[in-house]
This record gives structure tokens, sequence and C-alpha cells, in this order.
């Protein structure tokens, strides 16, 4: 659908969703609604060794092809659940032993570089304008942040991903095996 096509189209069974989240980390998006943050992000994700994003309320479609362009064929690596009732499921993961970090920019949250990061955690992350949906806060465990050291108002979302998994990469190991 673009006006400079690459001359390639291929033709996909759309993937089955997993009951069970893979891996010992997964992320978790609420109204991410820009297809190129949600793309880099499912990029992201893959680099560090993500194996599940789970897609709530307002979050744009993994399918849509500005999304697809932006992941640069990391689409096919990770497990991608959309349409997710994130209230519903995280009320689930915890009860099943999954830590939930909330990504905020709120003074009583703790610097990612305090947080202890363990296997089995789920990192959340919100719409840049809007945040983490109020009635999603307290069912984390906590609230996390990158800590400011110069101006600006916040972080793209796709970029604090970013930083927040090389974080938690650097910590345990435990994300992915490195390839160097």
């Amino acid at each position: 659908d673009t006006e400079e096509s690459q001359g390639i189209i291929a033709v996909l069974r759309m993937p089955v969703p997993s009951a069970e989240l893979e891996g010992d980390f997964a992320l978790a998006l609420d109204g991410v609604q820009d297809p190129g943050n949600v793309g880099t992000i499912i990029r992201t994700a893959a680099w560090f060794g993500v194996k599940s994003v789970l897609l709530g309320e307002g979050t744009a479609d993994p399918f849509a092809p500005k999304v697809i362009r932006a992941t640069q064929g990391a689409i096919f690596s990770v497990g991608l659940e959309p349409g997710v009732d994130l209230a519903r499921r995280i009320a689930k993961l915890r009860f099943a032993g999954w830590k939930v970090l909330a990504t905020t920019l709120s003074k009583g949250a703790r610097s990612i570089y305090e947080t202890a990061f363990r296997p089995k955690t789920l990192l959340l992350f919100g719409s840049e304008a809007h945040g983490i949906r109020a009635g999603l806060l307290p069912l984390s465990d906590g609230e996390i942040i990158i800590p400011r050291y110069g101006e600006g108002e916040s972080l793209n979302v796709a970029v604090s991903a970013a930083i927040v998994l090389a974080e938690a990469a650097r910590q345990t190991g435990q994300i992915g095996r490195a390839h160097v």
C-alpha cells in the first residue's frame, strides 16, 4: 500500500495467540496508538528476545501495514496477542506468579536503575499522550521510571521500551541469549 513498493507480496495465516506467555519477560501496551511506535516496540522486543507482546485496548492493530513495516520482519519472531483485556490478563498473570511493572512519570516511581528485574516480569507501557489507564496502575506490583538527566517532557514510548529492556537484560541476562 505504499507509493514505492518493494515489489514483494506474501500470503500468510494469521497467528493464533498462545494462552501462555513465552519466555521470562513480556510486554503489554495500553493505548499505544501510533503504528510506528507499536512496530518499533515489536522490533525492539525481538532484539531483546522477548517472545510475547500483549496489545490492549486502544493499541494500534499489529497487522496494519505501517506496523508491519516498522517491525522490519521482527513480527515473525514475537508472539502477539491483540485486543487483550489488560485488567483481566494482568490479574491472571499475577496469580500465576508474574510480576507487573508499570512505566510511569509519577514522582513516586522507582528508577529502573534501582529496580531489581527478575524473570517472569510483565512490563506495562502506556500511550505517550495519556500514559497507562488509571484502572491498570493498581494492578501492577510497582511503578518504574527512566530518570531524566536533562530537558524534555517525556520520552517516546518505543525509546522507553528499549531503555527498560536494555536495563532488564543487563541485570538478568534472562531476556534472551546474547548474539554478538
